[in-house]
């Protein structure tokens, strides 16, 4: 199953009004206006306790993990996030 989020487009491409709505496989299914992703289930200090020091890098650390929370349709499993954040911050040099 593939889905997009879709918009209604003025001429010059950009989104008009409130509309949105989610095409998966051929269907369009209408999206309302009043739609808000869910909160992120981390913090800065989950990235701290995950061994990364306080200062800008936290927030790279938490935008990137956002990332890819977002790519995995806000994955609704705070376990799975901060073995991402883990990952993500072994990965970073401090």
């Amino acid at each position: 199953v593939e889905a997009a989020l879709i918009a209604r487009l003025d001429e010059e491409g950009r989104p008009v009004g409130d509309e949105r709505a989610i095409a998966c496989d051929g269907i369009v299914l209408a999206v309302g206006a009043t739609w808000a992703p869910p909160a992120f289930p981390l913090n800065g200090e989950d990235v701290v306790k995950a061994g990364v020091p306080r200062g800008p890098m936290v927030g790279e650390v938490l935008r990137e993990v956002e990332a890819w929370w977002i790519d995995h349709d806000f994955i609704d499993d705070k376990f799975s996030a901060i073995e991402r954040l883990k990952a993500v911050a072994q990965g970073m040099a401090y």
